[in-house]
């Protein structure tokens, strides 16, 4: 509902596309890529196989479960996957859901500002 996708664009096996997201002209997406809710991705732009670091990712092991940077300021922990302006707000109530100690959720505060800094948000230097 409400997804478009540009003049010369495709999409590959498995590829989802969330709604009112937008797919610029000429623009591919890999095998297996997804793109959420009301994401918009640019024209001549591509993702997936290609795709160019200026460093190495980002990945963490937690005392609980794997931390890691995907995309620009994503983060996963475990298998929840979100942006880190998300984890930001969520991290306490995400930790306690999941049985976290109060060391824990602490320390994993600790990778969330982390991963902030190394994305360049402003927010990770508080």
């Amino acid at each position: 509902r409400y997804a478009s996708i540009g003049n010369g664009a495709s999409i590959g096996n498995g590829a989802s596309i969330g709604r009112r997201a937008s797919i610029g002209r000429y623009a591919s997406i890999g095998n297996g890529a997804s793109i959420g809710n009301g994401a918009s991705i640019g024209n001549r732009a591509s993702i997936g196989y290609g795709e160019q670091w200026d460093r190495s990712p980002l990945y963490i092991t937690g005392t609980r479960h794997p931390v890691n940077v995907f995309g620009f300021a994503c983060l996963s922990i475990g298998c929840e996957q979100h942006p880190l302006d998300w984890w930001r707000d969520n991290y306490e109530s995400v930790g306690r859901e999941e049985g976290y100690t109060e060391a824990q959720i602490s320390e994993y505060r600790e990778y969330i500002w982390l991963a902030a800094r190394w994305c360049g948000l402003p927010w990770g230097a508080e």
